[in-house]
């Protein structure tokens, strides 16, 4: 959905959907990323290897860092293999955040542990792409809730999209 939903799979649902695909504001928030296979990939070997006795250790589960812009091309590039024709908007972003922002942390403890990624962000596009066009039926039901319209800024409120 627009308010709590993950970018990743609301852009490739309006993509599907043929709406735009809204990455809010700029578009330079950046989060880390890594497939659900890799997150249990990542759980396991933190269990296979515990912390010593005393010891406090902090895995940020997550193997690359992608800018929501960078999410909302590699969707589009991929839409375009699936035979669809993908615009991308830029609403006002509703949140209370900063648009760009430092964002460096680590993530080399589970690499030391032998974590490999199994799956780059591009194939991972693709399985949900093609999970979720068998259910297009059950996305045009639910079309209004991946429409930006919630608004945390007061005044900010645009009306939504609805082509």
């Amino acid at each position: 959905d627009e308010t709590w939903g993950t970018a990743l799979n609301r852009f490739i649902v309006q993509a599907i959907l043929g709406l735009p695909i809204t990455p809010y504001g700029k578009g330079g928030q950046t989060r880390g990323f890594i497939a659900l296979e890799d997150s249990m990939q990542s759980l396991l070997l933190a269990l296979a290897h515990p912390a010593r006795a005393g010891e406090y250790r902090v895995f940020n589960q997550f193997d690359a860092a992608y800018s929501v812009n960078q999410l909302a091309e590699t969707v589009a590039g991929i839409a375009r293999e699936f035979g669809l024709s993908p615009t991308i908007e830029h609403p006002p972003d509703p949140r209370v955040e900063a648009e760009e922002h430092f964002y460096q942390p680590r993530h080399d403890h589970l690499a030391a542990l032998g974590y490999r990624r199994s799956r780059e962000l591009g194939d991972v596009v693709r399985e949900i792409f093609r999970d979720l066009t068998r259910f297009r039926r059950r996305l045009e039901a639910k079309r209004a809730q991946v429409l930006p319209r919630t608004q945390w800024r007061a005044g900010a409120a645009t009306a939504p999209r609805t082509e």
